[in-house]
């Protein structure tokens, strides 16, 4: 079911499975198991949160079923980033899909980057469900693809209320090559849509 990278009994006698990718046969089963939350346990990293290349090895957008489960996993990983690179712009697709913008707001105001800075001026400035926040967060969505940002280009197209959610994925999909992470970031925006 799981690709190995390491076929050691020891890694079955610590209880957690260490793998590079998950089969679709798995990936399906996992989808169909009544005991995800065990699965999500035992797949993650020992001692350690998710990070988002952990969180696609298996697989997890497209067979977790708990809602609430998946936005607690992508508070981990937009956390993990944040952590590992000091950069808000990095964890920022995160917590926008999640529409955490209070959390967001109050990371941004701890870089000390000056595209930090910028980025808390511009979220703190506009109101993005008014037509010049909408266009301004558009404006810079574009601006930032022909500068090769994908992501935070991805991340400016979700701060527009509603959402340019097709925008954002085709930017992840077809310049990001991660059809996971599209996945990931539509299932969050439609999670917060609903609450």
């Amino acid at each position: 079911m799981l690709t190995s990278q390491k076929k050691s009994s020891s890694n079955l006698e610590e209880g957690k499975a260490k793998f590079d990718s998950i089969a679709s046969a798995g990936c399906l089963s996992a989808l169909m198991s009544d005991c995800q939350l065990l699965l999500v346990k035992s797949c993650r990293p020992v001692g350690e949160k998710f990070s988002w290349d952990s969180a696609r090895s298996i697989g997890l957008p497209f067979w977790l079923r708990s809602q609430k489960e998946l936005v607690s996993i992508a508070e981990e990983i937009a956390q993990t980033i944040y952590k590992d690179t000091r950069n808000v712009m990095d964890c920022a697709l995160y917590y926008i899909a999640m529409r955490n913008m209070k959390k967001l707001k109050a990371i941004a105001a701890t870089d000390r980057s000056e595209s930090g800075k910028k980025f808390f001026k511009f979220i703190s400035d506009h109101d993005f469900s008014s037509d010049r926040g909408r266009n301004s967060a558009e404006k810079n969505a574009y601006s930032l693809l022909r500068k090769r940002k994908y992501a935070s280009a991805a991340s400016f197209f979700l701060l527009a209320e509603p959402p340019m959610i097709k925008s954002a994925v085709d930017v992840i999909r077809l310049q990001l090559n991660d059809t996971p992470l599209a996945f990931f970031v539509a299932r969050l925006i439609e999670n917060a849509m609903k609450s």
